[in-house]
């Protein structure tokens, strides 16, 4: 997170999972259940913003060690968990293919960033490069 003279970037919206939310994947609001979130997964979907690290899974989760901490990954949100989702700003985003600086971003059929067609719905802008399964970065605008 970055910032700019001497407040932060980005704005941050708490809502409730309905379905499993990976971090830093693209959601978009859950038409079935006012006020919840799910991953997006069309790219004709209104997506929403980015999720940032799930929280509250980490305290479910229990690791036993501090080496089995950082290097398990983070578990995803579940149905009913309450989680971040970053609506505007830089986020770090997974990638979902080869990604170049610049590039408009849509989403994938699980939520990551790929490069955006002619009219598809659009999360944001590539703010750095990246492969498959990377996390790269997104300037969120819903362009």
């Amino acid at each position: 997170m970055a910032v700019l003279n001497g407040r932060f970037d980005e704005l941050i919206v708490g809502y409730k999972a309905n379905a499993v939310i990976y971090s830093y994947r693209i959601v978009k609001l859950d038409p079935t259940l006012s006020g919840s979130v799910i991953q997006a997964a069309a790219k004709t979907d209104f997506l929403l913003g980015v999720s940032k690290i799930v929280q509250t899974s980490i305290t479910r989760y229990q690791r036993p060690t501090t080496a089995t901490f950082q290097s398990a990954p983070i578990p995803p949100a579940i149905a009913g968990d309450q989680i971040d989702v970053n609506i505007l700003g830089i986020q770090p985003l997974q990638y979902g293919a080869a990604v170049t600086i610049g590039q408009p971003l849509t989403t994938d059929t699980i939520g990551r960033g790929i490069p955006a067609a002619s009219g598809d719905r659009c999360i944001g802008i590539a703010m750095s490069a990246g492969a498959l399964d990377d996390i790269g970065s997104v300037l969120i605008s819903q362009i």
